[in-house]
């Protein structure tokens, strides 16, 4: 190789080596900017955060501020209805009133009850169990109208509370199947049920028991258990579920 190739070899190399230095650097402006904008945005956001949650903490500073307000407003009014009826109850018709609110409570089922009455009991039949013959077993069981009927003839012999399975029953109440179970107040309840009715004792038996009557029927027909008891003091307990009105208002101002 000849002077004047190694001098053109070695400005070409020259050339090479100031080029990457070129573009390293240029690739190395890019990526500061890039950081130093990137710091920015950051900066900047972390900024509007800040910002954004001084700004809710103080609509929610707002917020709960109105409600103590309110709270302390709906306290206040019902201490005043209080202090009405506090009044209202040192007066003359103090045991009026007390009498008509107990007399309330009781129809709506509400309170909890004692008086005497009967106790009547309901199971499944044991027929299959001691038969030799096949028998279809969803005869012989104790369905929700059999309890319907029971609840009915007790409403019409005069029942002034009663209850399933400590279960309280209201007019709203209902009574029916869902599987092998019976739903009652929307809970499920099994068998051996155990109705409690308070009122006139003799009256309530002889309206279950009368010839061709509902005790008749369950045990003749179906075989089911039927047992009746009289009690001297039977306690039935409050409705224990919310009494909730959707539809209904009360269009009679008190």
């Amino acid at each position: 190789m000849n002077k004047k190739e190694l001098k053109v070899q070695e400005i070409e190399t020259k050339h090479y080596d100031w080029g990457f230095i070129i573009t390293l650097s240029v690739i190395c402006l890019i990526l500061g900017l890039m950081f130093t904008m990137q710091f920015r945005t950051i900066k900047k956001d972390k900024a509007l955060t800040e910002q954004t949650r001084t700004t809710d903490i103080q609509a929610k500073y707002t917020e709960l501020k109105k409600d103590y307000e309110d709270a302390l407003l709906q306290i206040e009014a019902k201490d005043n209805t209080i202090r009405e009826y506090r009044e209202s109850a040192s007066g003359e018709n103090a045991e009026l009133i007390k009498k008509e609110l107990n007399n309330a409570l009781m129809s709506a089922g509400l309170t909890e009850v004692t008086g005497m009455g009967i106790i009547v009991t309901l199971d499944d039949s044991k027929l299959e169990e001691n038969s030799n013959f096949y028998v279809d077993q969803n005869d012989y069981l104790v369905h929700d109208e059999d309890i319907l009927l029971v609840v009915n003839e007790l409403r019409g012999a005069g029942a002034e509370a009663i209850s399933i399975n400590e279960k309280r029953l209201l007019d709203r109440s209902e009574i029916r199947c869902a599987g092998n179970n019976i739903l009652i107040n929307g809970e499920r309840v099994a068998p051996p049920f155990v109705i409690k009715a308070i009122g006139d004792s003799a009256m309530l038996e002889s309206g279950l028991t009368m010839r061709g009557g509902i005790v008749d029927r369950l045990t003749m027909t179906y075989d089911l258990q039927v047992k009746i008891t009289r009690e001297n003091s039977i306690t039935i307990p409050k409705y224990n579920k919310p009494l909730t009105y959707k539809f209904a208002t009360n269009t009679q101002e008190m």
